[in-house]
């Protein structure tokens, strides 16, 4: 058995997507948001809080590679 599982890995990916989306969505939905500012730490945070285990690279990962959102700091251009 190879100690790296591609297959085992993509799935945990799309699970931790499926479930940010969800914990994102929830936030502004219930607070009326138009748009929602978080940074990381807070995302691992509130998964943390669920079933679900990750790290914060792959938070990072999912934020800036997949969903390509823009990071605060790049748009004040510091």
């Amino acid at each position: 058995m190879a100690l790296f599982d591609r297959n085992r890995w993509h799935h945990h990916s799309e699970i931790a997507k499926k479930e940010l989306a969800n914990i994102l969505l929830m936030v502004m939905e219930d607070n009326d948001m138009e748009e929602i500012n978080f940074c990381p730490i807070d995302d691992l945070n509130a998964i943390g809080k669920t079933r679900l285990r990750t790290a914060l690279t792959q938070i990072r990962k999912i934020l800036k590679k997949d969903w390509k959102v823009a990071s605060y700091f790049k748009v004040l251009k510091l």
